[in-house]
């Protein structure tokens, strides 16, 4: 703006007067160059802040719907553990009381993911660094339970999706998991063991040794999760 220029001319012309001496001409010229300078700053537009890019964390999102409401995958946060709990509870066939003291102590440390239906947690997953190999690429999938009355509805496949997705993103490189055995005759874990195998999920070994509580084999599985973006 040329107020603001002058100012600064006259400025540097009062800067310089003790050099009055030097010549008319090289005070106009120099002159000359400081407003053209400040005109060039004063025309260019000011810098905008650095925006960043609205990305949106892996495993979180829309993973599919019921009856057209949006199964919403996001990370579990601690807030989470109480109604986690209680959706494991309502699955009395496959926990016991054992089983969800562990999952109370395991959900204080295990990262996850929760599946969310008309804002309530329906289904959730955790995994933790595999005790089976000391390979950093390698996670296990340490729990995963989805409501009763919303079993068979697509919150198991959408809730794995979520934990391949986020472990993918993480440099993960193959996720595993146990089951009970075949050997065990249980018929509620052949479902299990079905569920995981349409998955992707293959076996990698029998464990006769370290049982169950219940002293059940326990069949380990692995899935591939391709190399790193």
């Amino acid at each position: 703006m040329r107020d603001a220029s002058s100012a600064h001319s006259r400025a540097t012309c009062s800067a310089l007067r003790p050099c009055a001496d030097i010549g008319r001409s090289v005070m106009v010229r120099l002159a000359r160059i400081l407003y053209d300078a400040v005109a060039r700053d004063q025309e260019e537009p000011m810098s905008k802040p650095k925006q960043e890019p609205n990305v949106q964390p892996a495993g979180v999102g829309e993973l599919g719907e019921i009856d057209g409401a949006p199964i919403v995958i996001r990370p579990s946060m601690p807030d989470d553990a109480e109604e986690m709990l209680a959706v494991a509870r309502s699955l009395g066939d496959w926990f016991d009381d054992a089983s969800f003291e562990e999952m109370a102590d395991d959900l204080a440390d295990d990262p996850g993911v929760v599946a969310v239906l008309h804002g309530r947690i329906a289904g959730w997953a955790t995994w933790y660094p595999s005790s089976d190999s000391p390979d950093p690429k390698l996670m296990e999938l340490t729990w995963i339970a989805v409501r009763r009355d919303l079993r068979g509805r697509g919150i198991g496949r959408a809730l794995m999706a979520g934990v391949e997705e986020t472990l993918h993103s993480e440099g993960i490189r193959t996720v595993e998991l146990w089951t009970v055995a075949e050997s065990s005759g249980l018929a509620g874990y052949a479902e299990t063991r079905a569920f995981y195998r349409a998955l992707g999920f293959i076996e990698h070994r029998i464990d006769t040794v370290n049982r169950t509580a219940g002293g059940y084999d326990r069949l380990f599985l692995r899935k591939s999760l391709g190399s790193p973006d």
